[in-house]
């Protein structure tokens, strides 16, 4: 399981993007949530999928290409 947290600017259809990103890697994602971070105008979403763990990298640099993604952290 990878249980990452996504710092995104608050925009219409940020969440969106990041959805159809898990399914062009063909990702089933099994938890997410959304809220607003202590900064105005960011989400920060947390998401839990089924990956292994060689494939975390490859992820998370994908989400680095969305255009209103700011920071990646993964968790576990």
């Amino acid at each position: 399981m990878l249980t990452m947290v996504v710092h995104v600017e608050n925009k219409r259809d940020a969440l969106a993007r990041i959805v159809i990103l898990f399914h062009r890697l063909a990702f089933n994602i099994e938890s997410l949530t959304m809220h607003r971070a202590a900064n105005p105008g960011i989400l920060r979403i947390t998401i839990t999928i089924e990956a292994h763990p060689n494939l975390w990298p490859r992820i998370e640099a994908r989400f680095h290409k969305l255009v209103d993604v700011l920071a990646v952290e993964i968790i576990s």
